[in-house]
């Protein structure tokens, strides 16, 4: 009588790994890409012409009780749920606002809303 053979729960065959992996590194290019806009973008927005420097503020402790003294109308949240956990994970800093001075064009603040959702997108300072 022949014993019975061990179940292996680990294997897979070779064309499943390599559609596994990539899948994971387009994923992963996805965001990485995300990230280069993100900065490629706050470059630009300091290089902006304009009467007032351009910020990027990022989550400050100090900077937020500062706001919500000056701007109750705002509301500030330390856990804005909207940051994608992929790019907390590639160690992409989370901000807080994104000023856009008010000479700027309405697409550049849009753009500034899709690239930074967590982040609040305002004229004034």
């Amino acid at each position: 009588m022949t014993p019975p053979t061990r179940r292996r729960w680990l294997q897979f065959s070779l064309g499943t790994m390599l559609v596994a992996v990539t899948a994971f590194a387009v994923f992963l290019a996805y965001h990485v890409n995300w990230i280069r806009q993100r900065r490629d973008f706050l470059r630009e927005l300091e290089s902006l012409d304009l009467s007032q420097p351009a910020a990027a503020l990022k989550y400050d402790d100090e900077y937020l009780r500062y706001w919500r003294e000056a701007s109750p109308a705002i509301e500030f949240d330390y856990m804005r749920t909207r940051f994608p956990w992929p790019l907390r994970l590639l160690g992409e800093p989370r901000m807080a606002v994104i000023y856009v001075p008010e000479e700027a064009e309405q697409s550049v603040r849009a753009r500034a809303a899709q690239l930074f959702p967590e982040a609040i997108v305002t004229e004034h300072l």
